[in-house]
């Protein structure tokens, strides 16, 4: 259980397992555990791995697409870092508001299922990448083909979310 609870802590902290609801959990099995016995085995748990948590953040997708892409392309992949960072950061402030925008632009064009949030996901580097290609050299067609090869998704995706995120940036 305590493996599962520092999971969601790395994955949501805000959502993540509660004492609580372990507890309550553990006391529905006809098991009797305090507080103190849940964080000990917490602890226990993230001393065993050695305080190291393995996470890939969107920001690994990003400098690994930057790189497969942009130096088959012959392009400089140091001038993208910077317009990329700002455009991730701008992605991670107003995530609601691109989503708003994202799922009204794709359920225009074909039927929005729920489990598109997640696909968004993986999406979401690729766009970045592509956004600030655009904003640096003018022009992103060239890489959106090689973004698309390397996260097989459709041209039209990466293009679509790319622009409302350089839409986000303008505004």
């Amino acid at each position: 259980m305590s493996c599962l609870q520092l999971a969601s802590k790395m994955i949501n902290a805000d959502e993540a397992i509660k004492t609580c609801e372990i507890k309550k959990l553990m006391m529905e099995e006809k098991q009797n555990y305090d507080t103190k016995t849940i964080v000990e085995s917490e602890y226990k748990v993230f001393k065993t791995i050695d305080y190291q948590v393995p996470l890939h953040t969107r920001w690994d997708a990003i400098e690994t697409l930057i790189e497969a892409c942009a130096i088959p392309a012959g392009l400089s992949a140091i001038e993208l870092y910077r317009p990329c960072f700002g455009i991730l950061k701008l992605v991670y402030l107003l995530k609601d508001k691109l989503l708003s925008k994202w799922k009204w632009a794709i359920g225009s064009v074909r039927n929005l299922e729920d489990d598109e949030d997640c696909d968004l996901e993986s999406l979401i580097p690729a766009a970045v990448v592509s956004a600030a290609y655009q904003l640096v050299f003018r022009d992103n067609h060239h890489i959106i083909k090689l973004l698309a090869e390397n996260i097989c998704r459709p041209h039209s995706d990466i293009k679509g979310l790319s622009d409302i995120m350089l839409i986000i940036v303008l505004e």
